[in-house]
């Protein structure tokens, strides 16, 4: 999951790590499987019910379909059918099937071991600039880092040995810098 502070608030983006360049995650907090348990030693509830709906087999494609699925727990309170479907595009499972898989997160109840008391149930004082929580755990979900929060709007030149790297903030830089270098390639959007 790559989250990134726009329009001021923190908005939530599954990314397929294997294919995302670098520099597109700049000024961005990256949140991996690893990084969402709720406790040291316990599963996040998606990933409980993964195990307990025996959505994983080969294990290959969980990492994925879980971050996935917690990136739209993250986003919505609701989520329908669709938003799921569409959010797995992409996630593909030879072994398990996708039966276990959507069971998985139709059984999901709980995002987050402290309840109602999670960031998400209150994203208002979690999410200010100043906020002073703590998570309870060092294994517990990081707030969105303050420093990340920055709402001037410039893009950034990323050089390599062979490559460069443009990445404009908005549509209408993006067409400038496109018709100064109609031959340049458009790799991918941010998020």
């Amino acid at each position: 999951m790559v989250s990134d502070f726009r329009n001021n608030k923190v908005n939530n983006y599954s990314v397929n790590a294997c294919i995302a360049p670098l520099a597109s995650v700049d000024n961005c907090a990256v949140t991996t499987v690893e990084g969402i348990g709720m406790r040291k030693g316990e599963l996040e509830g998606i990933q409980k019910e993964m195990v307990a709906a025996d959505g994983s087999q080969c294990g290959f494609c969980t990492s994925g379909m879980v971050m996935t699925m917690y990136t739209l727990i993250r986003n919505f309170k609701k989520v329908t059918k669709k938003q799921l479907h569409q959010a797995l595009q992409g996630n593909l499972c030879r072994c398990t099937g996708y039966r276990p898989i959507l069971e998985a997160f139709k059984n999901t109840k709980v995002l987050c071991g402290l309840g109602e008391k999670c960031c998400r149930n209150n994203s208002e004082k979690m999410d200010s600039k100043d906020s002073t929580f703590v998570p309870p755990s060092k294994s517990q979900e990081p707030i969105f880092p303050p420093a990340l929060r920055k709402t001037e709007k410039t893009w950034k030149i990323f050089t390599g040995k062979s490559i460069t790297w443009y990445a404009p903030e908005n549509l209408a830089d993006l067409a400038k810098l496109k018709s100064r270098m109609p031959e340049a390639k458009l790799i991918t959007g941010k998020h």
